[in-house]
Formats: structure tokens, C-alpha cells, sequence
């Protein structure tokens, strides 16, 4: 990631080849495909991840959950999972203040993103690390979910993320939720 290198792709290609017509394809027909026209006349079909901007903030007496920004990709990175065409990988990144004495874990278990039809999804992948913690509050940064979501879809969308006992002590707070729209 952040790295870049000059390379060269050799291909012997039939002499009747048109190539106000030819592109350079990259990923299989079932997955989203980059696109290059090879006369450089159109404009290339460009894969790369979209910054989101995104922000909020929920907080209980023991947690303040920050939601710090968004990634909207065609794979899923930190598996090299492919997606199929028609489908993205959001990646929601938070920050924790946990007042907490120790080190305790969110939980991936019931994380669900609501759709703006009111459908839910499971994440794909969670990078949900220790959370440590003290009365005074500890910040631990970039812990992030992805899900899959369908590339056409657009509105509200609201991310719930539940608290195990150890951050939420008095009833009706064992469950945070963001909302945000795309």
C-alpha cells in the first residue's frame, strides 16, 4: 500500500487488431473490471479507493465511539478478496475512548449495517483490536468493519455496533448506533 513501481506488460496481439476499439482489461468478467482504451482517445474505467468523508460521534458513560472516516472500494484489502462486479467494500474506521480500567475487545458479533431499504449485512472482515483503558480514558485509533454493499445504492445507512458488558454497566446501552449517508 502507498507504493508504486514502472513495469512493462508484453502481449502478442493478431495483426488485424483494431485499436481505436482495443482496451486493456484488468479482472474476470464476474469481478469489477478496470478498463483502459489502448488509442487513449476514451476515458480509462479507474478502480481506485474513494475517501469518504464521515464523521460522528456517540458516546456512554464508560465509551465515546468516534466515527472517523470511510474507504469505498472494489475489494476487500486486507483479505485480497475480489468483489463482483456491482459491489463495493466500505470500510468505516472509529476511534475509542475507552474509560475502562485494562484492555477489553469490541465485539464483531452483532456489528450490522442497516441499508437504506432497511435490509442488513453482516461485515466481511473486522479489525477490532484491544481496546485499552483507564478512568481518565485511552484513545485507540483506526479500528474499522467492512461490508459489501451494492455499488448502485445511495442514502442512509446506519452502523450498529453493540457494547459487552464491559462498557455498558446500566441498561439501554448496549448497543451504539451512527448514522450517515453515501
Amino acid at each position: 500500500p502507498g507504493t508504486s513501481a514502472l513495469g512493462e506488460l508484453t502481449f502478442l496481439i493478431p495483426e488485424d487488431l483494431d485499436m481505436e476499439t482495443a482496451e486493456f482489461v484488468v479482472g474476470s468478467a464476474v469481478e469489477s473490471q478496470a478498463r483502459i482504451p489502448l488509442d487513449g482517445s476514451g476515458p480509462a474505467t479507474r478502480l481506485e479507493p474513494t475517501e469518504i468523508v464521515i464523521a460522528g460521534e456517540t458516546a456512554t458513560e464508560l465509551v465515546d465511539i468516534e466515527l472517523t472516516r470511510a474507504t469505498l472500494r472494489y475489494d476487500v484489502a486486507a483479505t485480497h478478496q475480489q468483489l463482483e462486479a456491482g459491489e463495493l467494500a466500505l470500510t468505516l474506521y472509529v476511534d475509542v475512548i475507552s474509560r475502562v480500567p485494562g484492555d477489553h475487545r469490541l465485539t464483531a458479533d452483532d456489528i450490522a449495517l442497516v441499508h437504506p431499504d432497511g435490509s442488513t449485512t453482516a461485515p466481511v472482515h473486522t479489525a477490532l483490536d484491544e481496546v485499552p483503558g483507564d478512568a481518565e480514558g485511552v484513545r485507540s485509533v483506526d479500528h474499522s468493519v467492512t461490508f459489501v454493499i451494492d455499488a448502485q445504492t445511495s442514502g442512509d445507512f446506519t452502523l450498529l455496533l453493540p457494547l459487552d458488558d464491559n462498557f455498558s454497566p446500566e441498561a439501554g446501552e448496549a448497543e451504539m448506533m451512527f448514522d450517515f449517508s453515501l
